[in-house]
């Protein structure tokens, strides 16, 4: 029991966007409203992914956990790359997330102000990609969006905030996740 996701590339990218996957993976599930959802990613892709049950999986290009929090149940799934490479773009304007927040330095905290202009997942990814970028200016190299924890879903138009919490080394970067006043998930960058 697979499913195929299909992607285009996000602006100029040239890889298939983390964000792009999570909004897949969560729209391919009807019931994620109490649910705490992970996805965790073990490399970049080029090509269209195969939405299959499990974790054991040595080639998934992502490990996804959901557990329903009624029934205390989880259930393992993984991204495999298909043979059918994506070769369209779309366009994506990640400066309107940036416009749209206040950034504190000190606080190492970035808040969204406006309403949203993209999915949840787009927004919490372009604001701590902002946020890292603000408060590491000298660090070489891309950052990349690794791994997400929601324990709660929130809608796409959830004004959130993001908070660096922790740097293990620039390998990994730990960043809290809140919305009217409570902390809803973890999003994690590496450096590369």
């Amino acid at each position: 029991m697979s499913t195929i996701l299909r992607f285009k590339f996000k602006g100029q990218r040239s890889y298939v966007h983390g964000a792009d996957i999570v909004n897949s993976v969560m729209a391919h599930f009807s019931y994620l409203g109490n649910t705490q959802f992970d996805i965790k990613f073990n490399g970049m892709s080029t090509y269209n992914l195969s939405l299959v049950p499990g974790d054991e999986s040595e080639r998934a290009k992502a490990l996804i956990a959901i557990t329903r929090m009624e029934e205390n149940e989880t259930e393992y799934w993984q991204l495999l790359e298909t043979d059918e490479p994506v070769t369209d773009h779309y366009e994506y304007h990640e400066e309107n997330v940036r416009l749209a927040c206040e950034l504190s330095s000190e606080e190492k905290l970035v808040s969204l102000l406006q309403d949203p202009p993209f999915t949840f997942c787009e927004n919490i990814v372009a604001m701590n990609k902002y946020l890292l970028e603000t408060l590491f200016p000298e660090v070489g190299g891309k950052w990349y969006f690794t791994k997400i924890e929601l324990f709660n879903v929130p809608e796409d138009n959830a004004k959130v905030s993001v908070k660096l919490v922790k740097n293990f080394g620039f390998r990994l970067t730990k960043s809290n996740i809140t919305y009217d006043g409570r902390v809803i998930g973890v999003i994690y960058f590496s450096l590369a």
